[in-house]
C-alpha cells in the first residue's frame, strides 16, 4: 500500500486523484480548505486536513502532521493551485502575490518540509501538478503561467539534487480536463482590459468563457495516469497529461529550435575570441597548424570567385570570410557520423569534375574532406516538405564543429534529395551562396529563381528564404562572416 499525501483534494484533478488512490486501498492525506470536506469511499484509509495555502504557515504544518500520521510517505502531490486570467498590465499586486503564495510558494514550502523526512526514508516520490501553460504559454495566461514555470524549473533542479539521495521528482503538465479549473472557485479574472489589447486578451477571455464543459482531458484517467508514475520505477521528470498538452508542447519545442538554429551565429559571435595579443609568430604557428585539405578547398573556393563579376554587397562578404579564415586551425578527425542523403554528395561532385572546369578544383578538394565535416539535419520549419527531415543535410566545413573547427565565420554545404522543400528560415549575418547543382532557391515573397549550376548570390540579413531542389539532388555552398562586432537586424 501507498502512503499519498495530496493537496487539493476536494475538486478537480486532486480529488479525482484521491479517490483513485483509496480504490486500490492507499492510504490518502489531503488537503481541502474546508474542515467539513470528506469523501465517500469502501477502500482505503483518508485522513483530511484543513488547510488554507495561501495563509503563511499551513503548508508546513500540513505536512508535518502528515508525517504524523502515517510514519513514511510515498508520493507527496503538490497539486493545489488556481488560475489569473487576463493581461499582465491589469493583474494587480495583490493578484500576483495571491497566486504566487499557493502555485508555488506552498509547494516550495511543503517540498522544503517534508525533505529531511524523505532523506531520513531514503526514498520517496515528490510530484508537482504544474501546467502546459508553464510549458507553452497562451494569451491571457501569462501570470499564471510564470507561476507553473517557476514550479517546472524547481522541479528540474530538485531532482539533479535529490537524485542520489534515492527521492524521485516529477513536474506533471496537465492540458485541459474536464474539472471545474475555469470556474469562479479555480480561476480568477484580472480588471478588463484596454480596447487595444481586444485581438489578443479580447479574444481569449471569449475563448475561456466558451471552453468549460469541453475541455478533451478526463480527471478520473489523469489520476490512473499519476498513479501509474508513482507505480513506475523509471519514472520520468517531465509527463504531459492530455493531447492538447502534447500538441502544444511538441510545436513550441519546434518554434524555440526554429529561433536557435536561425539565431546560432548571434549566440555564437558573444564568446571571447582568440587574444588580440597574439604575436605574428603566433599567428604563423596557426597558419602552419591548418590541414592542407582546408587550404586547398579555399583557395578553389577563392578562385571560383576571383572569377566571377561580384559586386557588393556580394563581394564585400566574401572580402569579410576570406580576411577571417587568413589564419587556421587543425582540422576535425575523419570519421564523422554521415546521413544517408550525404551519399548523393560525391555523385554530384564526380559529375562536377567531368563538365564544369570552372568548379573543377573545388569538387576534387571537397572530395577529401567529405569525412571531417560536421553534418546535421534540421528538425523543424516552416513549409518544408513531408520527406525533408531524411532528404536533406547540412555539413560545415569552416565553423563551430566543422572540419576546422572555429566561432568567427561559417562555411558550410547543404544537400537535398530530389523534390525536397528546404523551409523558410532566417538568421541575422548575410551569405553568399555559390550553387553547385541546378536548384531553385526564394528571397522573402519574391519568385523562385535558378542561378545555375556555379551561380552565385547574396542573402540580406535577416531576409526569409528558402531552397527546393527538382528532379535531381541538389548541393550548394554557403558563406557566412561572424564578426566581433557583428550589425544585427
Amino acid at each position: 500500500m501507498t502512503n499519498w499525501f495530496i493537496t487539493g483534494i476536494s475538486r478537480g484533478l486532486g480529488r479525482a486523484l484521491a479517490t483513485a488512490a483509496l480504490a486500490r486501498g492507499d492510504t490518502v492525506v489531503g488537503t481541502a480548505r474546508s474542515e467539513s470536506f470528506s469523501l465517500d469511499h469502501e477502500f482505503g484509509i483518508l485522513h483530511v486536513l484543513a488547510a488554507d495555502l495561501g495563509v503563511q504557515g499551513s503548508a508546513e504544518a500540513s505536512v508535518t502532521k502528515a508525517f504524523e500520521l502515517v510514519g513514511a510517505v510515498d508520493v507527496i502531490v503538490n497539486n493545489a493551485g488556481f488560475g489569473l486570467l487576463g493581461a499582465v498590465e491589469n493583474a494587480s499586486d495583490q493578484e500576483v502575490q495571491a497566486l504566487f503564495a499557493v502555485d508555488f510558494f506552498a509547494p516550495l514550502r511543503i517540498i522544503q518540509t517534508a525533505l529531511p523526512h524523505l532523506r531520513k526514508q531514503g526514498s520517496g516520490h515528490i510530484i508537482n501538478i504544474t501546467s502546459i501553460a508553464g510549458r507553452a504559454p497562451t494569451t491571457g495566461t501569462a501570470i499564471y503561467a510564470a507561476a507553473k514555470s517557476a514550479l517546472e524549473a524547481l522541479s528540474m533542479g530538485l531532482a539533479l539534487e535529490v537524485a542520489p539521495l534515492g527521492i524521485k521528482v516529477t513536474a506533471v503538465a496537465p492540458g485541459a480536463f474536464r474539472t471545474e479549473f475555469l470556474s469562479p472557485n479555480s480561476v480568477l479574472r484580472s480588471a478588463a482590459a484596454d480596447a487595444v489589447y481586444s485581438e489578443t486578451i479580447g479574444r481569449s477571455a471569449a475563448a475561456f468563457e466558451t471552453a468549460d464543459g469541453h475541455q478533451v482531458g478526463d480527471p478520473e484517467l489523469a489520476a490512473k495516469a499519476i498513479i501509474a508514475l508513482a507505480d513506475s520505477a523509471n519514472a520520468p521528470l517531465h509527463l504531459l497529461l492530455g493531447s492538447d498538452a502534447l500538441t502544444r508542447a511538441q510545436a513550441k519545442v519546434g518554434r524555440v529550435i526554429e529561433e536557435m538554429d536561425a539565431w546560432e551565429p548571434v549566440t555564437r559571435s558573444t564568446d571571447f575570441r582568440d587574444d588580440p595579443g597574439t604575436s605574428d609568430n603566433a599567428a604563423g604557428e596557426n597558419e602552419e597548424a591548418r590541414s592542407p585539405l582546408v587550404s586547398n578547398f579555399i583557395e578553389a573556393a577563392r578562385s571560383v570567385f576571383s572569377c566571377a563579376r561580384i559586386d557588393d554587397p556580394t563581394g564585400s562578404v566574401l572580402g569579410d570570410v576570406f580576411q577571417t579564415i587568413s589564419s587556421g586551425r587543425p582540422i576535425s578527425r575523419a570519421g564523422r557520423e554521415m546521413f544517408p542523403v550525404c551519399a548523393l554528395v560525391e555523385p554530384l561532385l564526380d559529375e562536377l569534375e567531368r563538365t564544369d572546369e570552372r568548379l573543377r578544383d573545388v569538387a576534387q578538394a571537397l572530395r577529401p574532406l567529405l569525412p571531417h565535416i560536421g553534418w546535421k539535419r534540421r528538425q523543424t520549419g516552416k513549409n518544408a516538405s513531408d520527406n525533408f527531415m531524411g532528404g536533406h543535410a547540412t555539413g560545415m566545413i569552416i565553423g563551430p564543429g566543422g572540419a576546422e573547427d572555429r566561432e568567427d565565420v561559417w562555411i558550410g554545404m547543404t544537400i537535398m534529395g530530389p523534390n525536397v522543400r528546404y523551409p523558410d528560415h532566417s538568421h541575422p549575418p548575410e551569405e553568399v551562396y555559390l550553387a553547385l547543382s541546378n536548384g531553385t532557391f526564394r528571397q522573402g515573397k519574391n519568385e523562385w529563381f535558378d542561378p545555375g549550376i556555379g551561380g552565385v548570390f547574396h542573402n540580406p540579413p535577416g531576409i526569409v528564404h528558402g531552397m527546393r531542389s527538382g528532379d535531381a539532388p541538389m548541393l550548394a555552398l554557403w558563406f557566412l562572416p561572424i564578426l566581433p562586432t557583428p550589425t544585427w537586424n
